[in-house]
């Protein structure tokens, strides 16, 4: 899972299937920031949470093995199945 904080950098809360990070981005004058999971196979719901003073612009994936993405809003479902890998990119932007 990647972030792109556009206009400044943050912390930005992250959630999964019976998990949660809260990745901090850094760079000027926009920022990025990433973490990594392995997940079991099956469906994966994971929702970003933007920060306060912060508005979400969008999300991107790219999916390589697994069936299908569904994007909405802020969250994504992936179907993981074996050996697959998903790399969602989350953008949001400093109000």
């Amino acid at each position: 899972m990647r972030i792109y904080s556009r206009g400044g950098t943050g912390s930005f809360l992250l959630t999964g299937p019976g998990t949660f990070a809260v990745v901090e981005t850094a760079g000027s004058p926009n920022g990025f920031g990433q973490v990594g999971y392995t997940v079991d196979v099956g469906t994966q719901p994971w929702t970003l949470q933007p920060a306060d003073g912060w508005v979400f612009v969008g999300t991107t994936c790219d999916e390589r093995g697994g069936s299908g993405t569904v994007i909405s809003g802020s969250t994504v479902v992936f179907n993981v199945q074996a050996d697959a890998t998903v790399v969602c990119n989350f953008t949001v932007q400093k109000a």
